[in-house]
């Protein structure tokens, strides 16, 4: 007679399939979904509504998607602010304006924001796995707006069942310059923020350095440096090109910054 060693039943059956238990652990490893190579989205190097994509792949636990971005040669809408871009069944394309899917299923390349003829930045997040994150953003500052914060991207808090997020690295670099590099005050600072809170200021690239292509400053916190957050929901990151009269002209900045979660 087989007796019962717990007052109470348990709360599933154990999962026996192979399949499943892989796909289980892969979501564990890398939870949220984000670009893992290439897929870099970037202004044109002329004026045009046309985003440079690279090749490259996007993962989502056990799921991966790619590589054949610079098969994506469609305009973005004009005058757009942080515009997503998603990839589906139909390949990859442009949101509506409520900058919504088209199915729950599809995945976030990226977002961009645009003029009347231009790109103006994009912004990507990125999944390293094993509970760490990124966002990378491209700027134009020639078409960018001057002397106010402009948000690129909207970093969401991943459902892994950790509560709390720090960065953990922030980088700002000058990635192309090909005509007039501003004078005193043309400073560019990366920046972040969450909800209605005011913005952290993370690296700026000065003046004396947005001459020269390749330069390049960091941040990297210190423990009381006020970059951690618990229970939020997402983080915005921003750029602020100090000057309204920027003589900078042509010059593309390149930022990344990585997150932990814990």
């Amino acid at each position: 007679m087989r007796t019962q060693t717990s007052p109470f039943p348990q709360l599933s059956n154990i999962e026996r399939s192979w399949e499943q238990n892989i796909r289980a652990a892969l979501d564990l490893l890398a939870a949220g979904s984000g670009v893992r190579s290439g897929l870099e989205l970037s202004p044109p190097v002329t004026e045009s509504l046309q985003a440079v994509l690279s090749n490259g792949y996007i993962s989502q636990g056990d799921q991966v998607v790619g590589p054949y971005g610079s098969l994506f040669k469609e305009s973005a809408p004009a005058s757009a602010t942080n515009r997503a871009i998603y990839f589906g069944l139909r390949g990859m394309y442009y949101a509506g304006v409520d900058n919504q899917p088209e199915t729950p299923a599809d995945i976030l390349i990226g977002t961009l924001s645009t003029s009347a003829t231009d790109v103006i930045h994009a912004g990507q997040q990125y999944n390293y796995g094993a509970a760490r994150f990124g966002v990378r953003g491209e700027v134009k500052i020639a078409a960018a707006a001057k002397g106010a914060d402009v948000p690129f991207f909207s970093w969401a808090m991943p459902d892994t069942g950790l509560k709390n997020v720090r960065i953990s690295y922030a980088q700002a670099r000058v990635k192309t310059v090909a005509g007039g590099v501003g004078d005193a005050g043309d400073d560019f600072v990366l920046k972040v923020k969450q909800g209605d809170d005011a913005a952290i200021a993370l690296c700026t690239l000065d003046d004396a350095v947005l001459a020269t292509a390749g330069a390049s400053t960091a941040f990297i916190p210190a423990s009381d440096s006020g970059v951690s957050w618990s229970g939020i929901d997402a983080l915005t990151f921003l750029y602020n090109q100090t000057d309204t009269a920027t003589a900078i002209e042509d010059l593309v900045v390149e930022v990344h910054a990585t997150l932990e979660l814990f």
